[in-house]
């Protein structure tokens, strides 16, 4: 097992152009992320490195909208089996 800051890398997820996905277990919580590992080579080239930071703006929109669902979705009573 190899550690990467308060995780711990397991399996590969997939493989894309710039480099590795990886499962990822936080070493107190226990909470599975998945996390993206970047070859440095791969970013040497500006519309790659573009590319990249494109990929992270969109991550951070999908964080944003998916922790309000989800905090939405917690102070929503569920009554009768139908959100209310």
């Amino acid at each position: 097992m190899v550690a990467f800051g308060p995780y711990v890398l397991l399996q590969t997820l997939g493989e894309g152009e710039f480099g590795k996905v990886k499962l990822g277990v936080h070493t107190e919580y226990g909470v599975e992320v998945a996390i993206k590992l970047i070859r440095r080579g791969s970013l040497e080239d500006e519309v790659r490195a573009s590319k990249v930071e494109r990929e992270i703006d969109v991550l951070k929109v999908c964080h944003s909208v998916g922790s309000k669902l989800t905090s939405s979705l917690s102070n929503t009573r569920i009554s009768s089996g139908c959100l209310t």
